[in-house]
């Protein structure tokens, strides 16, 4: 699979989080932020690719401010005790990085607001 997927990043991204079970924040075309790991990928074939949603198992959803774009956390998934999959359109990310919670911490310390994200 890592052979048809090594040409796009975002592909490559979202296979290398299903691996090795690791968080990545997604933002969405309007402006949705999830913090989640992959659950699932649709099977990729040689000419299209990756299959049209990707299943994620959230840990934190907000949205970037339209202004600044920064992140503004608002639901912790970890509280919650059932576990709730979301599926997502591959049409629908716009961005998409790797997440570390020390990193976050460490970033956010100092801000006004603790769960705004300058990430």
């Amino acid at each position: 699979m890592s052979s048809v997927l090594k040409d796009n990043p975002l592909d490559k991204m979202l296979l290398e989080s299903y691996i090795n079970e690791s968080l990545l924040m997604l933002t969405l075309s309007d402006r949705k932020v999830y913090v989640a790991s992959v659950l699932s990928l649709g099977e990729p074939t040689e000419t299209t690719g990756m299959s049209e949603t990707v299943e994620i198992l959230p840990a934190m959803s907000g949205y970037r401010d339209k202004d600044t774009l920064c992140v503004d956390f608002t639901t912790d998934y970890n509280s919650i005790e059932e576990e709730l999959s979301l599926t997502i359109r591959y049409a629908d990310i716009s961005q998409c990085t790797e997440f570390d919670f020390d990193i976050y911490s460490a970033i956010n310390r100092s801000a006004e607001k603790p769960k705004k994200l300058y990430y």
